[in-house]
């Protein structure tokens, strides 16, 4: 922390230090979880297995997606995620 506050004295610095983590533990996202206790990872092989299961486009001009936010299926099918 000498580094971030040279000005400040060893007392001084903890001070900030001390009030920065009440701070950051007294803020909305602290007091609850950002991803839920019960949430599981897919595993890969799960994936391609839904990739397999998805139509596969009709023409070539298909799998180019220009979306800002494309849905989540069409990002999971095999010829659209290797575009992106």
């Amino acid at each position: 922390m000498s580094d971030a506050l040279p000005q400040l004295s060893s007392d001084e610095r903890k001070a900030k230090v001390v009030a920065a983590a009440k701070w950051v533990k007294n803020s909305a996202l602290a007091s609850k979880p950002l991803v839920k206790a019960s949430v599981q990872m897919m595993p890969d092989e799960a994936v391609r297995m839904l990739q397999l299961a998805l139509p596969q486009p009709v023409s070539p001009d298909t799998s180019i997606l220009l979306l800002a936010a494309p849905l989540p299926v069409l990002i999971m099918r095999r010829d659209c995620a290797q575009t992106m």
